[in-house]
């Protein structure tokens, strides 16, 4: 029951009655619930609790799997048959409704239903990489979308790093048309166009290249410069829409709704990110911090400017300090009034470094912390730091791969963006050098390894790359849960070991592994046919 957040609606979603309508039923046993949920048209119609019997814990087996006594033996197994026969009431109206051949079950066998991933932070991946300005629509569909789906991804954010004029103007007009869900107010459920395949694009995330130099990563310092760089104006409001345009390409108040731009990462500290962070977040742009040399003075700032994310947290910023925790300082902020008992340093806003502490000023600062994303791979954090983060705020967690054009193609020398990139084992690396490139990690993986290293519990790792995503785009509204009216973006994990049993995208079969699903054990066991 954690593992969702399920909703009802009593007035069940009319599909259309055309050959292309279907229903899907996915079924599931958790243990202490049965749910059971129902898909028309790409839509969650609706979803039905049939039992709630407290927690969700995989060790404690249904009371029907090994009863104390026979009267609670028969207790349950009265109970059971009352839920298997409103399932089947249930089951016989939609077929009665879509007709015979419209409607299929899909039984979960115990394991865990789970809405569908969200990377909001992949650089590429079999093959290709979004930062080529030489790659087509084509590489994109068939080669990334496509395959996502098999590690439990349903939506995700293409993400560009640093890079040249020229490049930005070839990758963005390319991209931009592919990104059918970043519009919030665009309708909901998934195109029916048979060309669309796989994972959606909810949108582009521009990673840079508005950085401090000092913590560039693997990211080209020659494409690297502030906001005002580019600008010949003097007036600050005019300087944002300026950087944009000479940076990206692009007119904030362009038609085309951004190009599909829904995440730019910057340094806050850079001089005119404050203002930039103001005008991206008034277009409905999530502005996430990275790459930066900020104070916790500094990222406040940002965050009251209108910055909602830290990107990869621990990487590509200062360590934490006694004198000045930096980004890490910002997940130590209180959710309800934005102070944890020190106003001196949550008052204050940085202008230059000071060794022995922030400069202080009576500016306010937001009253929510910010999210913040993970690299999960064990590699660009210790699994302690992971643990931390969560400790410190669990509902912040943003799971991300970073991924590179390497996943899933084993060792070598392959490209991100203009650089080389030396790959061994899971660990990518600037060739020649010891800094990191990114990873060659799945999504599913670092779901295991967040549950693995936190010992948080499997809802909380799954809401880490559902729920919480949607949140940080702001499309939490139509995906991140299962619950009535949302899209049908959902994946099947085997209840154990967390493995990608199915993915489907709108309710659509993209993935499917059924077949090796493992049924709870116990005392006893039934199977119904349907």
């Amino acid at each position: 029951r954690t593992l969702l957040d399920h909703g009802t609606n009593s007035n069940k979603t009319k599909s259309n009655n055309n050959s292309n309508s279907y229903h899907r039923q996915w079924k599931q046993d958790l243990g202490r619930a049965n749910v059971i949920v129902n898909v028309a048209d790409g839509i969650v119609s609706h979803v039905t609790l049939l039992s709630d019997k407290g927690d969700t814990n995989k060790d404690n087996v249904p009371k029907s799997m090994g009863a104390n006594n026979e009267k609670e033996e028969d207790e349950e197994e009265k109970k059971i048959d009352e839920e298997l026969y409103e399932m089947l009431e249930i089951l016989k109206r939609c077929k009665d409704e879509e007709g015979e051949d419209s409607v299929e079950e899909i039984q979960c066998r115990g394991n865990i239903l789970s809405p569908g991933f969200i990377d909001i932070q992949l650089n590429g991946a079999f093959g290709v990489d979004f930062s080529n300005p030489n790659i087509t629509q084509n590489d994109i569909i068939k080669n990334v979308s496509s395959r996502l789906p098999q590690h439990g991804v349903t939506s995700f954010c293409p993400t560009i790093i640093s890079s040249s004029f020229d490049t930005y103007c070839k990758i963005l007009p390319l991209i931009g048309p592919l990104c059918q869900c970043c519009e919030k107010e665009k309708d909901q459920g998934r195109n029916n166009d048979d060309n669309i395949i796989g994972a959606n694009i909810l949108g582009l995330h521009l990673e840079g290249p508005f950085f401090a130099i000092s913590k560039k990563g693997a990211h080209s310092e020659e494409h690297i410069h502030d906001p005002t760089a580019a600008t010949t104006t003097t007036t600050e409001d005019h300087q944002d829409h300026t950087a944009m345009k000479d940076t990206y390409g692009i007119s904030m108040s362009s038609p085309k709704k951004n190009d599909g731009i829904v995440i730019v990462t910057l340094a806050p500290e850079r001089p005119g990110a404050i203002s930039l962070i103001k005008e991206l977040s008034n277009q409905n742009v999530v502005v996430a911090m990275g790459h930066t040399d900020a104070t916790l003075a500094e990222g406040i700032e940002g965050v009251t400017s209108g910055a909602t994310l830290i990107t990869h947290l621990f990487n590509a910023m200062n360590p934490f300090h006694h004198r000045e925790p930096g980004m890490l300082g910002m997940l130590m902020l209180d959710d309800d009034d934005g102070s944890d008992g020190n106003d001196e340093i949550h008052n204050s806003v940085s202008t230059n470094k000071n060794e022995n502490g922030p400069v202080t000023s009576d500016r306010n600062i937001s009253k929510h912390r910010p999210y913040f994303s993970l690299i999960v791979d064990g590699i660009h954090s210790h699994p302690s730091a992971v643990k931390l983060a969560h400790r410190l705020h669990p509902n912040g967690c943003v799971l991300v791969t970073d991924a590179m054009s390497a996943m899933g193609l084993g060792d070598g020398t392959h490209t991100l963006g203009t650089m080389k990139v030396d790959i061994k084992g899971n660990r990518a690396t600037v060739s020649g050098t010891n800094t990191l490139a990114g990873s060659v990690v799945s999504m599913d993986s670092c779901v295991k390894s967040y549950r693995k290293f936190t010992k948080c519990s499997v809802g909380e790792a799954i809401r880490a790359a559902t729920l919480h995503p949607a949140k940080v785009l702001g499309i939490d509204n139509r995906k991140g849960r299962i619950c009535a009216g949302y899209d049908a973006d959902l994946t099947l994990l085997g209840v154990d070991e967390l493995d990608v049993m199915g993915t489907w995208v709108g309710g659509k079969k993209e993935f499917d592994n059924i077949s090796s699903a493992v049924c709870f054990g116990g005392s006893k066991k039934r199977k119904v046919e349907v």
